[in-house]
């Protein structure tokens, strides 16, 4: 019977996917990694590249640094002894204000930042490079030949943080390059501009049909529902395959579903051969793989290189439940989660059923009245932006279908009624939706 579903699985294959491991079965095609491999994973550098570019600089200087800073977190993925932070999760900071914030901030990252110069006969930068506990590292980079500048910015960075470029990693960035510097400035003007997401995402698409060899374009694009996405997408594979980002892009194009589907796991696989430190991939991987295979080292990658994300913590915590760990282990994780944002309402929802789980209705009426300070008497407006993240959530949102404020207030009234009546056992039906909306987060 087991052979049966898996044969069924690989004939669903869609037919416009092209199949990366042709010779692996459902089960191979999702073990790729071993103990040893794990360990090392564990002690990467968590790095964050911001724009490189200054309030003080000119619009086309601050717009090239923006555009750069993306086309620097392509190539840096590739640095197979490095995490580098998504661009979808890079904040546009500046360069002082990512100063101040590194100074501030308890974050155990490393910070690259600076500022740019576009001249007619050169391109210049002045990086600096936030390490903790270290004084700030500043190098200066100039070269007329647009390709080798590039190139010379993306190794002078590795090379200070610890990275190791091979010859290998030199030859892949020769992909995925820009025509011409321009392309980045454009690129940068369209991540400066305050569009909807549906907005963005069209402007993206019209950079990369303007430059195809500009995959980095495809970044921006945050609203998936775009006409051809998919297409668009796999496009951009064959023309850069180099692209670690682009494939978990392209995972998320595919996926249908919250199974198993070997199609679109392929995409993450080959994002972490690409890029071994790629935590969205490590924290995606169990919701797609075979359910026979263990992924609670790639949960916990994703977990540890994406401190904070309310996705990673979700997946976490479900494994480690599933492997049996004691439930105050999961409570003391889900705490970590409100206490690295204390806005996001997902945080909120994953406590709440976690006590409701321990029959801790108490505790759960706490938290469940601590949400809804964030929605009365408006909805905070980060609390709204965390929620808008997941596509599903804004289309819910934005069509009246979900009442978040209305859905607390049911599990805060339901909640109380089970502390009055006495009752020892009471599940919530409310908070199977609360659950699955938290764990849908990506």
């Amino acid at each position: 019977m087991k052979f049966e579903w898996l044969s069924n699985a690989m004939e669903d294959w869609p037919e416009d996917v092209p199949q990366l491991y042709p010779e692996l079965d459902g089960k191979a095609l999702s073990s790729f990694m071993d103990t040893d491999k794990y360990r090392d994973l564990c002690k990467l550098p968590r790095v964050v590249v911001l724009p490189i570019a200054s309030e003080k600089c000119t619009d086309v200087d601050r717009f090239f640094g923006i555009g750069l800073s993306r086309l620097l977190i392509r190539d840096l993925m590739l640095v197979r002894d490095l995490s580098i932070r998504g661009p979808e999760e890079t904040p546009l900071l500046l360069k002082d204000e990512a100063a101040e914030q590194h100074r501030v901030r308890n974050d155990d990252s490393i910070w690259v930042s600076g500022y740019s110069r576009v001249r007619r006969d050169s391109f210049g930068v002045e990086l600096r490079i936030h390490q903790p506990g270290k004084k700030t590292c500043g190098t200066t980079i100039k070269d007329a030949n647009f390709r080798e500048f590039v190139t010379q910015c993306t190794t002078t960075i590795a090379k200070v943080i610890g990275g190791t470029v091979t010859d290998d990693i030199q030859k892949s960035w020769a992909t995925g390059r820009p025509t011409t510097a321009k392309t980045l400035v454009d690129m940068g003007q369209l991540l400066s501009r305050h569009k909807n997401a549906a907005e963005k995402s069209r402007a993206a698409l019209k950079l990369w049909f303007r430059d195809k060899s500009f995959s980095v374009a495809l970044h921006a694009v945050e609203d998936r529902n775009q006409p051809n996405l998919r297409s668009t997408l796999l496009e951009a594979f064959d023309r850069d395959p180099n692209n670690a980002q682009l494939c978990y892009e392209l995972f998320h194009s595919v996926w249908e579903t919250e199974g198993y589907e070997p199609h679109a796991l392929q995409f993450l696989r080959r994002a972490i051969e690409l890029s071994p430190g790629h935590g969205k991939a490590h924290m995606c991987a169990p919701y797609a793989a075979h359910p026979e295979v263990n992924m609670l080292a790639h949960a916990h990658l994703g977990y540890r290189l994406q401190p904070g994300n309310p996705r990673a913590i979700d997946s976490y915590i479900q494994l480690l439940g599933e492997a049996g760990y004691p439930p105050k282990k999961l409570l003391n994780i889900a705490r970590k989660g409100i206490k690295h944002d204390p806005y996001d309402p997902n945080n909120y929802h994953r406590m709440i059923d976690l006590f409701i789980d321990e029959s801790d209705y108490r505790n759960a009426l706490k938290i469940a009245e601590r949400l809804h300070g964030l929605f009365v008497p408006e909805i905070d407006e980060r609390a709204w932006y965390c929620m808008e993240q997941n596509p599903r959530i804004r289309d819910r949102l934005l069509t009246g279908e979900y009442d978040p404020v209305a859905e607390n207030v049911d599990v805060i009234h339901q909640l109380r009624d089970a502390l009055s009546d006495g009752e020892s056992s009471v599940r919530l039906s409310s908070l199977s939706s609360l659950s699955t909306l938290s764990k849908r987060l990506v």
